[in-house]
């Protein structure tokens, strides 16, 4: 017969550690949960920072994004097209690498810088100008905003401080765009790494096609049993025929061999 290797009173220590610590991680998390969470002044509601929906406790913020399956046919096929639409729309965008708001490339060349300064390959998403550079840029562009707003607060014009805030801000800017657009003192041709995808209207039919079997998946797992999978294949078969017929069309008008570039649904 095995000895319990432990006294009560150990136990009752064991137990009592045990729960400070649970407690202590539930605090935690509930910290960051509300970390998380910010309060309209107009409504008074509370939101999520992270996807700026409303407020989602015990949820992250892609299960908040599907709402509850109905049981009718009808509605049920509505829900799922309006999901996969959905994501359909966010394949036209690909996110900044270091802030990770949605960028949208219609024309022009892949090099882009976001509104956090951040500068990149489009396509890649490799950096254009180091992170040092950028948050020098960040800083001075601060520093230069609130000088120049407290010069018009106290006089209603710019003093000599924020006159040199401002020339050293757009100062850096140059420099960082002269590090991620030199080519163009050659001419305006644009220029397109070799490894990325030749136009935006290509990558963003790949980026849908993704998205779609993406979603598919997060259908699946979340509601399980509860989805009507014929509806779910018809409508994602539907949109399948119209991407491909999409590619082919781009694939053609690019000049380039379908044989070389298949349609990357295939691939799902």
């Amino acid at each position: 017969m095995l000895k319990w290797p432990f006294q009560s009173k150990e136990v009752d220590d064991l137990v009592r550690q045990f729960s400070k610590f649970v407690q202590a991680i539930a605090h935690t998390l509930q910290a960051r949960a509300s970390a998380l969470l910010v309060q309209s002044e107009d409504c008074g509601k509370l939101s999520c920072r992270l996807c700026q929906s409303l407020a989602h406790e015990g949820k992250t913020c892609e299960e908040a994004k599907l709402p509850d399956l109905a049981e009718d046919v009808e509605e049920q096929t509505r829900q799922l097209t309006r999901l996969l639409d959905e994501a359909m729309s966010e394949g036209r965008f690909l996110n900044c690498s270091r802030c990770k708001v949605g960028i949208e490339l219609s024309s022009g060349c892949n090099k882009i810088r976001c509104t956090c300064n951040h500068y990149q390959w489009y396509y890649c998403r490799a950096s254009l100008v180091s992170i040092k550079d950028e948050d020098d840029i960040q800083v001075a562009q601060k520093e230069a905003e609130d000088a120049i707003k407290k010069a018009l607060a106290n006089s209603g014009g710019l003093d000599a401080r924020a006159i040199q805030l401002k020339d050293d801000y757009a100062q850096k800017r140059r420099a960082a765009n002269k590090k991620a657009y030199g080519h163009f003192e050659d001419g305006p041709a644009t220029i397109y790494r070799t490894n990325c995808i030749p136009t935006p209207q290509l990558l963003h039919c790949k980026n849908q096609v993704r998205r779609i079997m993406m979603m598919k998946s997060r259908i699946l797992d979340h509601y399980q049993n509860c989805v009507n999978k014929n509806i779910l294949d018809d409508l994602i078969k539907k949109l399948m025929v119209e991407q491909r017929e999409s590619w082919k069309t781009l694939i053609r008008d690019a000049k380039l061999d379908l044989t070389a570039n298949p349609f990357p649904g295939d691939e799902a």
